[in-house]
C-alpha cells in the first residue's frame, strides 16, 4: 500500500542505495546521475546545502528527494527540483514554430514547421530526474513521487521562481539511443554520442556543449522521418507523469529539449492545482485505525516528509491521522501539516 512509503530529502547515508537505483536509469532519465560515486556524493552534498540555505529567494539550489519503502528501508524512487533551471545559466530549448513561404503570383503558400533555439525558460524553476524503480511501477506511487516535490514548492514558495518547467523523458529506441540526437547533432558533435553527452552534463560541462549548438532554425521536413516522429513526444514510461502534471496545470507550449526533442511543460507556481486546493491543518488526534479519504500530506518543515494516507478533517480546523501516517511525517498532536485531497 502507498501508506508504507515516505517522500523525503536525501541523506548522506542513502548514497549506497542511490548508486544501485541509478544503475536502472536509462537514457533521458537523470543525466546528472550518470556519474561515479564521487559525483553522487557531490549531488547529495549539493542538495543538503540547498536545504540549509535561508531560502528567501530562488538561488542556484538543487533539492534532491527520495522515496523510501518503510517496510524494507529501501530507496525506490528519486526526484529533483532546481530552484533555477541549469543553475541560473542560459537555459536553451527549441521552440516549434511555423514559417510561411508564399507567392501570390505562383498561388503557392506553405507553412513549414521549424525549430528555433531560444532562452525562454532561463530563470525558471525546473522539475527533473523523476525515476521509480522498475519493481515498484504499477503500484500507484507516481502521485507521491511527482506531487511530493510540488507540495514542497507550495510549502516554500520563496525558494522557487514564479514559473516552473518540467522536461519529460523523450523517445528512445531499444538501445537507449535518441533519434533526435543521432540524426541532428551528430553533424555538430562528431563522435559524441548521447551517453557521452549525459556524462559531460554530469561533469558540469554543458556550457561547452552549448557552444556547439546550431543557432539557425532547423526545418523539420528536411530531417528524417525518425526525427519528425519523436519531436514533442513522450516516452511511454513517462505517460503517467504527464497526466499528473497536466492535471496540476502544466501546459505544453511547443518547446522541446535541444538534446532529445522531448516536450517541456510549464506552469505558474501560484496557479498549480495543489497550491489552490491544499491547506494547512492542525493535527488534532492520531488513531490506530482510520477509514477516511486519502490525501497527500506534508509536515511543512525543512526536514521534509510527504506521504499518502487517510485523513479526516474536522470543522474546528484539526485533522485525525493514522498513527502510521503521523510516524512517517514525524508529527505529533498540535503540529501543523499541509493536505491536498487527491
Amino acid at each position: 500500500m502507498q501508506k508504507n512509503f515516505v517522500f523525503r530529502p536525501i541523506h548522506p547515508n542513502d548514497v549506497d542505495q542511490l548508486e544501485r537505483l541509478v544503475a536502472y536509469m536509462g537514457a533521458g532519465n537523470g543525466s546528472s546521475f550518470h556519474t561515479n560515486r564521487t559525483g553522487l556524493d557531490q549531488r547529495v552534498a549539493e542538495s543538503r546545502r540547498s536545504f540549509a540555505t535561508s531560502g528567501q529567494q530562488p538561488g542556484y539550489d538543487v533539492y534532491l528527494f527520495v522515496m523510501e519503502d518503510l517496510m524494507t528501508r529501501h530507496i525506490v524512487g528519486l526526484s529533483k527540483v532546481h530552484a533555477r533551471a541549469n543553475y541560473g545559466s542560459p537555459f536553451y530549448s527549441y521552440e516549434l514554430r511555423r514559417a510561411v513561404h508564399a507567392s501570390d503570383r505562383l498561388e503557392v503558400r506553405n507553412e513549414v514547421p521549424t525549430l528555433h533555439l531560444v532562452e525562454e525558460y532561463t530563470g525558471a524553476s525546473e522539475l527533473c530526474s523523476s525515476f521509480l524503480h522498475p519493481d515498484y511501477r504499477g503500484k500507484r506511487l507516481s502521485p507521491l513521487l511527482t506531487l511530493g516535490r510540488l507540495m514542497f514548492v507550495v510549502d516554500y514558495p520563496l525558494r522557487f521562481a514564479p514559473r516552473i518547467i518540467g522536461e519529460m523523458r523523450g523517445v528512445y529506441d531499444t538501445n537507449d539511443r535518441s533519434p533526435f540526437w543521432n540524426h541532428v547533432f551528430k553533424y555538430f558533435f562528431r563522435e559524441l554520442d548521447y551517453p557521452a553527452y549525459t556524462r559531460l552534463l554530469a561533469e558540469g560541462l554543458e556550457s561547452e556543449i552549448l557552444r556547439l549548438l546550431p543557432r539557425g532554425p532547423l526545418y523539420l521536413p528536411l530531417l528524417p522521418d525518425a526525427v519528425q516522429e519523436v519531436v514533442g513526444k513522450v516516452h511511454p514510461q513517462a505517460q503517467s507523469q504527464v497526466k499528473l502534471i497536466t492535471r496540476e496545470g502544466f501546459l505544453y507550449r511547443h518547446h522541446i529539449a535541444y538534446s532529445s526533442g522531448a516536450p517541456i511543460f510549464e506552469a505558474q507556481r501560484s496557479q498549480l492545482r495543489i497550491a489552490r486546493r491544499s491547506r494547512s491543518w492542525i493535527v488534532g488526534s492520531i488513531l490506530p485505525s482510520l477509514e477516511a479519504p486519502w490525501s497527500l500530506m506534508s509536515n511543512m518543515r525543512l526536514d521534509y516528509r510527504a506521504v499518502l494516507g487517510p485523513l479526516l478533517a474536522h470543522p474546528d480546523g484539526t485533522v485525525s491521522l493514522l498513527r502510521q501516517t503521523a510516524e512517517a511525517l514525524c508529527v505529533v498532536v498540535g503540529d501543523r501539516i499541509r493536505c491536498a485531497q487527491l
